[in-house]
């Protein structure tokens, strides 16, 4: 096989799982470097949606956590420039999708983050129903019984599922976990309202 200086192929290592010695590549670029744990999915109408962390961090080490987002329609070949979302805060932002077409993010904003209002740790969850050009924001606080008694910041930081699950019937499953505790929340049919497990 000739190589490809700009798309070389990728190496199956397992050819016996996959029945080949190689896999060809073409590899297009998204974003700009820096951007931090990228996710993708797909919409309906094969438009493609890519986000990821846009890391920076104030004088005072405070950081300043932004998810963008960079969009294809011609099977990700090329990609549009990354976009801020201006209202979502917060790191390590992964992306879902629902049959029908409802994205989901969610991310965990740091107390020390520029932009985070409520002064404390917390998970997030996004819903957009315009394809990420707008996003409402679910803030996910842990009461404080759930702590048990847990007063370092190391031990009180909730973090959530990488990603937002459909089941048959409708409902949505998102995973929360703490330190000392895991909780899963679960949003209705239609995604609007969010109700805790026991």
């Amino acid at each position: 096989m000739m190589a490809d200086p700009v798309n070389p192929p990728i190496s199956v290592l397992s050819p016996r799982t996959l029945p080949l010695w190689y896999l060809p590549a073409y590899r297009a670029p998204v974003g700009s470097p820096g951007l931090y744990k990228p996710t993708i999915v797909r919409l309906p109408g094969d438009e493609l949606i890519v986000s990821a962390d846009d890391r920076h961090h104030t004088e005072d080490g405070r950081p300043d956590y932004h998810m963008v987002i960079s969009r294809s329609t011609d099977g990700g070949f090329t990609w549009s420039e990354p976009e801020r979302v201006p209202n979502v805060i917060g790191g390590e932002c992964f992306l879902s999708t629902t049959s029908d077409g409802t994205l989901y993010a969610n991310t965990t904003a740091s107390a020390s983050d520029v932009r985070n209002e409520l002064g404390r740790t917390h998970a997030q969850l996004m819903r957009s129903t315009d394809g990420g050009r707008t996003w409402s924001v679910t803030p996910i606080v842990i009461a404080e019984e759930l702590w048990a008694g847990h007063t370092w910041e190391g031990t009180r930081f909730p973090a959530s599922s990488r990603n937002v699950v459909e089941l048959g019937d409708g409902r949505l499953l998102f995973g929360v976990s703490i330190y000392t505790t895991h909780r899963s929340w679960t949003r209705c049919t239609t995604g609007r309202s969010l109700l805790k497990s026991r």
